[in-house]
């Protein structure tokens, strides 16, 4: 992958404040890539299918790509491994017995699926 290539192809990128891809290319190309050529789809689901129809390249979870990967309709282009994102579980600060419950079930069941950084 060149930088040359990078530019030609749109990216998606979930939105304005999403700096997953720049974070990639940087570490794959050795400098940071620049302005890109990008759709911006703010939905996690719309943004795999757009990636996976060949319309764009972008980071997508394992969760939602291993399976695109091994049936060849994706391409990993990072290899080396993941980048990190670290998930943050936002709720209102209510004393709520029901609302900690949740809290508590919620990081719990994502220790279970995602890696730790």
């Amino acid at each position: 992958m060149s930088l040359a290539a990078v530019k030609r192809a749109p990216a998606a990128i979930f939105s304005r404040n999403d700096a997953l891809q720049h974070r990639l290319l940087t570490r794959a190309l050795g400098e940071p890539p620049g302005e890109l050529r990008a759709h911006f789809v703010p939905s996690s689901e719309a943004f795999v299918t757009l990636i996976a129809a060949g319309q764009a390249f972008g980071a997508i979870p394992e969760q939602q790509s291993s399976h695109l990967v091994s049936e060849k309709k994706l391409v990993d282009l990072a290899p080396d491994g993941p980048e990190p994102v670290h998930l943050y579980w936002h709720c209102w600060n209510l004393t709520s017995p029901l609302l900690d419950d949740l809290s508590r079930a919620l990081e719990e069941g994502a220790k279970s699926v995602l890696r730790q950084s």
